[in-house]
């Protein structure tokens, strides 16, 4: 089941349980997704979500924080986002290309990590 899909089947649960706080978020995290189109990509669900849950935090809003983030991936800590980083580079296949290993880490593990987290790892790492 994709993200979108799950939010609509989400929602849904949410109109019969008649829950319209969440209800309501779900309804214009879909509106957000149909301004892109009819299908939206994981990827681009995804950040959508991260975007919404950054405006919810900003606005100290924790109900809209805590039901953007359960659809979320878990985020990598710093420590394994290092021992991935060093897992790639040991390789020797992307030499101290850092846009390769960049790529590779978005590949793999796109919106599970910090980018400006990721990129000052690799920096480390290269050096």
């Amino acid at each position: 089941m994709t993200v979108s899909q799950q939010i609509i089947a989400d929602m849904k649960t949410a109109m019969k349980t008649k829950n319209a706080p969440t209800r309501d978020l779900l309804r214009v995290v879909i509106g957000e997704f149909n301004r892109i189109g009819k299908e939206v990509s994981d990827e681009k669900a995804l950040a959508i979500i991260k975007k919404m849950k950054i405006n919810a935090d900003e606005q100290k809003n924790d109900f809209e924080r805590d039901v953007l983030n359960s659809y979320l991936p878990t985020q990598l800590s710093e420590l394994e986002l290092s021992n991935i980083i060093q897992e790639i580079v040991s390789t020797g296949v992307v030499g101290s290309n850092m846009g390769a290993i960049m790529g590779i880490l978005k590949r793999d593990y796109g919106g599970t990590y910090d980018g400006k987290m990721a990129s000052t790892l690799v920096k480390s790492f290269l050096v």
